[in-house]
């Protein structure tokens, strides 16, 4: 052996150095790139390659959530797979700058993601990168990264310009990360809460003329010989909240949306009838006498 002819001190110097060196070699070798880590993230299959690439701090937020926002938002950044539920193909390609090729069916352009620059400080990475299609304005992407055990992981993420700051990926970052998303995910419900409310008086006033008197149920108004509603509606709940239903079956009608669970998915209580005139009321059931709602205000 080639020990023999060296000092065991030498030997056991060389080997401590190929047991300690070797692998960290071999793991520095294999160390994702920002745009590595990125692409592998949009290409993310399930929640649990999602969690690789997300900050501890981002995981520690995620755990304020409840199930429904956790799953939305881990939904939300599988990005490739929600582009192809769309209807888009997904081509990896290593063409220059370019490395994506987005297809639609029916379209023969295909949109082009480039990445115009990746600039790496430390543990810092910002990837500077467009979504641009033949003929049309150029969409702006800034992706920040961060370097935490050993991977690049996901800090925050700009679409557009300006980008959307409501975007939980804006968000990131935040402290207050986890209670932005539930003030996000409550105004959504608020704003569906609303439509639906007028969805069902029209569809009521509708049943009432060619029927000469307002339905016993919600029911009624999905079914085949009327279809007036979707059926997810007409079983009186829907994103977030629950629709009360009564009426005399000749003049008069109420509804009212109340949050399935007040001040978790959503903050406000409607109500309205054949006027429909909608009311609000804020931590509490409303009523003929509450205020008239005039809309939300800006962000909401």
């Amino acid at each position: 052996m080639w020990c023999r002819r060296r000092s065991w001190a030498f030997c056991l110097a060389t080997l401590l150095a190929a047991v300690i060196l070797i692998p960290a070699t071999f793991q520095a070798q294999n160390v994702q790139s920002p745009r590595e880590a990125a692409l592998e993230l949009f290409f993310a299959p399930d929640s649990a390659t999602v969690q690789n690439y997300l900050l501890e701090s981002t995981k520690a937020q995620l755990q304020q959530l409840g199930p429904e926002d956790r799953r939305d938002f881990m939904q939300a950044l599988m990005v490739a797979r929600n582009l192809e539920k769309e209807g888009f193909t997904i081509e990896r390609v290593n063409r220059g700058q370019t490395v994506l090729l987005l297809g639609r069916r029916g379209s023969s352009l295909p949109v082009e993601v480039t990445l115009e620059s990746e600039q790496v400080e430390g543990d810092l990475a910002v990837l500077q990168a467009s979504a641009h299609k033949q003929g049309s304005t150029s969409l702006p992407i800034v992706v920040r990264m961060k370097k935490e055990k050993d991977r690049w992981r996901l800090a925050r993420a700009e679409i557009g310009t300006p980008p959307n700051p409501n975007s939980p990926l804006m968000m990131l970052e935040d402290p207050e990360f986890a209670e932005k998303v539930k003030n996000s995910r409550r105004a959504a419900n608020e704003r569906v809460a609303v439509a639906n409310l007028r969805t069902l008086v029209t569809a009521l006033l509708t049943y009432s003329f060619d029927k000469g008197g307002y339905p016993v149920n919600l029911a009624a108004l999905a079914a085949p010989d009327n279809a007036l509603i979707d059926p997810r509606l007409a079983s009186g709940e829907s994103s977030g909240y629950r629709f009360l239903y009564e009426s005399d079956g000749k003049l008069h009608f109420t509804l009212r949306a109340h949050p399935r669970i007040p001040r978790d998915t959503g903050n406000k209580f409607f109500f309205t009838d054949e006027t429909g005139t909608v009311r609000f009321e804020t931590g509490k059931p409303g009523d003929p006498d509450s205020p008239a709602f005039h809309g939300f205000g800006p962000g909401r």
